[in-house]
């Protein structure tokens, strides 16, 4: 799942990166979550982590059929909640 911090429009803010914390359930894991940030002591498989020029990745890892649930939060942020289904 990718993450992008932006505006009301669409517009990208890539100067106001913020703490991103996820929160996965059902049938996955979270395997990795990070951005690019070329210098960082945050580590790969926390549930925070800061975007880099507005954005961040995390990976999922499915354990089984069913649906995994990811639920993003962040500062000053409305929060996103989607639902990704596993065979």
């Amino acid at each position: 799942m990718t993450f992008t911090l932006t505006d009301e429009y669409g517009t990208v803010h890539p100067a106001a990166d913020r703490t991103v914390r996820v929160d996965v359930s059902g049938a996955g894991v979270l395997a990795g979550f990070g951005s690019a940030a070329p210098a960082t002591e945050e580590r790969f498989d926390a549930t925070e982590h800061t975007t880099y020029e507005g954005r961040a990745l995390a990976v999922l890892r499915p354990t089984g059929p069913g649906k995994i649930r990811l639920l993003a939060t962040a500062p000053e942020c409305e929060p996103v909640e989607i639902a990704v289904a596993v065979e």
